[in-house]
């Protein structure tokens, strides 16, 4: 009977064991996930930044050639009045 008693309580221990093991598990996937759409959020703004920036920087380079080829104009409007 004693060996019946102590495999039951060793059974226990284990399931014991298992359950702690599957609720650690768990939170730990839970987490995981959390991290991961956090990260998804960060990836998506961090584009978004990148696009208006490029887009920001593209617009100041064209903006700056038309001002170059109208001065380049000017310049040679002026050279044929000469």
């Amino acid at each position: 009977m004693f060996h019946a008693e102590l495999a039951y309580t060793n059974v226990q221990q284990e399931i014991a064991q298992l359950e702690s093991k599957k609720g650690e598990r768990n939170s730990a996937l839970l987490k995981s996930k959390k991290e991961l759409n956090d990260d998804e959020t960060a990836l998506q703004t961090f584009i978004a930044n990148d696009e208006k920036e490029r887009k920001t920087k593209s617009d100041v380079k064209k903006k700056a050639q038309k001002m170059l080829q109208n001065k380049e104009d000017a310049l040679k409007a002026r050279e044929s009045e000469i």
